[in-house]
């Protein structure tokens, strides 16, 4: 009995050693990381870690910049979580400006003076739906944020749950905004008397007025392009006056960026009907080294949903049309798509780069079909219940977006200045400038062409907004560098399933079968091992 008591002494005194190391441990290791601040995150996009754009962002703060929550403190109790996960986001902030950033957690409830400022400010309350006592009520709260730098300030109106995968993009394009001296004006031009870009590219629009100075240029007034204009969006043109192409041109040979969404086929949706019609800058644009083709791309493999009306009837069905360009499709070596995970382009032409005139310049295919895809010429047969068997020989990979870096020659070069067109003599001439000389070569500058300008209209963009996220990359990049890329590109847009073999199929199928009665199988017999050794053990304190 004495052996057996001083057996059960010695297994208790090591357990309770083992504890008190464990303790020790866990008091050293919290030690640590209340210095140290580190987190781990094992999520795939590492979404809950702030990205390297906003750790160089803030690392570079020279002032004191401060963020002001305006949260309610009564809040419901399915966002006590939210609340926190917020504050988490914004220590982080903290941690890596180096003592360069102030967060302020704010309740407004109780001060009506404050509620009018931010009132004027453009921060509003929002409604939250509760459920107390078996009935919904509806409360009234603050959910906003203040980001103030010297005497600059940007507000983000509502910091809502369903938006929080898009919260360190906002907080760090709100940040950039306002420490940078100016505001970096894009212009977005269209000639096309059937578009509104107000109207029709709203959305994109918006977008990119978070971040920059949105004018719309019209090339018909003298000197239309600024020259302090950081980029030139031209959405769907049609055909330009020479003069016109000359300012273009003169624009790009100035170092300005240019993004080209051009359709080289014309349609009437309704109706299904499509003509070519290939606007002249097309012209410009071969001479700069990328070619826009008049056809119409169909992938077999990758392609999305489409909505038709008969007039009497309505129906949604896989429509090779529009082309769907997953992960392998994007160009790995580009900071504007490598991290991206789906684009959708309806009716979109191929465009590919011109060998001849981009030598010496760096030409990227950004935006692929698979290797299944199918370029179709006028006459185009749109039926959506077309069923579409080309030969072997005739489907390929075709590029759907080019993106050219270097310095550009004029299209101009040896050839003189266009006139401008004459006016209507009721109109008095407008004073003109002295005709500056033609700038032959550019600095080195960057132009993106895109078979396709449906993809961002408002229409397309509320059944594919990943859309946007493309355009907002591009212009990000070829604007500000990859500071606000890299935290966009983070969210998870599409993750379509890998389709399998009829092989592979069949050894799911047995697994999905078999498998939970052989895991039930093992785990019975891992519990009857478990049982005789216990058995076992208690028999030798017995004998013991």
């Amino acid at each position: 009995m004495k052996r057996r008591a001083a057996k059960q002494l010695r297994y208790g005194t090591n357990t309770l050693l083992m504890i008190v190391s464990a303790v020790i441990i866990l008091a050293v290791i919290n030690l640590f990381s209340a210095r140290h601040f580190h987190r781990f995150d094992l999520t795939h996009n590492k979404q809950y870690t702030l990205s390297k754009s906003s750790k160089r962002v803030v690392a570079g703060l020279e002032d004191l910049l401060t963020i002001k929550a305006y949260f309610s403190k009564t809040l419901p109790p399915y966002m006590t979580n939210f609340r926190r996960q917020v504050g988490d986001l914004l220590e982080e902030y903290q941690t890596y400006a180096k003592g360069n950033l102030r967060v302020e957690f704010i309740d407004p409830k109780g001060d009506p003076q404050l509620a009018r400022t931010l009132q004027f400010q453009g921060i509003p309350q929002v409604q939250l739906n509760i459920l107390e006592h078996d009935k919904y009520q509806v409360i009234n709260a603050y959910l906003a944020m203040s980001i103030e730098y010297e005497d600059r300030r940007e507000v983000i109106p509502a910091v809502l749950p369903r938006g929080v995968e898009n919260l360190e993009y906002n907080i760090t394009s709100a940040i950039v905004k306002v420490i940078s001296a100016q505001v970096r004006p894009i212009g977005l031009l269209t000639n096309n008397p059937r578009l509104d870009l107000k109207k029709d590219y709203r959305h994109l629009t918006e977008a990119l007025e978070r971040q920059y100075s949105v004018r719309y240029i019209d090339l018909t007034q003298r000197n239309a392009i600024p020259r302090n204009l950081a980029a030139l969006i031209i959405i769907s043109p049609q055909d330009f006056t020479d003069r016109q192409l000359y300012d273009l041109d003169q624009f790009v040979m100035n170092g300005g960026k240019l993004i080209c969404l051009i359709d080289t086929v014309e349609f009437e949706e309704d109706a299904l009907n499509a003509s070519v019609k290939v606007p002249n800058i097309t012209k410009l644009l071969k001479h700069y080294g990328i070619n826009v083709h008049s056809d119409l791309v169909a992938d077999l493999r990758s392609h999305s949903m489409a909505s038709f009306n008969t007039g009497f009837v309505s129906f949604t069905l896989p429509y090779p049309f529009f082309v769907k360009v997953r992960k392998e499709g994007f160009s790995s070596d580009s900071q504007i798509v490598n991290r991206l995970e789906s684009l959708v382009l309806p009716w979109s032409s191929s465009v590919e780069a011109n060998e001849a005139a981009a030598q010496g310049l760096e030409v990227a295919r950004l935006v692929s079909t698979t290797p299944y895809a199918l370029s179709q010429q006028a006459p185009f047969n749109l039926n959506p219940q077309q069923r579409l068997r080309p030969k072997k020989e005739d489907v390929e990979q075709l590029p759907l977006a080019v993106f050219v870096n270097g310095k550009f020659t004029s299209y101009f070069k040896d050839k003189p200045i266009p006139e401008e067109p004459t006016q209507p003599e009721t109109t008095p001439p407008s004073p003109r400038p002295d005709e500056p000389q033609t700038i032959t070569e550019s600095s080195e500058t960057q132009i993106l062409v895109v078979g396709n300008a449906r993809f961002v209209a408002d229409r397309h963009l509320f059944q594919f907004p990943s859309n946007l996220i493309f355009m907002q990359n591009a212009v990000d990049w070829m604007v500000l560098g990859e500071d606000l890329i890299g935290i966009r590109a983070r969210e998870v847009t599409d993750r379509p399933l890998r389709e399998l073999s009829d092989a592979q199929k069949a050894t799911v199928r047995y697994l999905d079968t078999l498998g939970a009665s052989v895991l039930v199988i093992l785990f019975g017999l891992g519990c009857i091992v478990l049982k005789r050794r216990k058995r076992r053990y208690y028999e030798t304190l017995m004998v013991d």
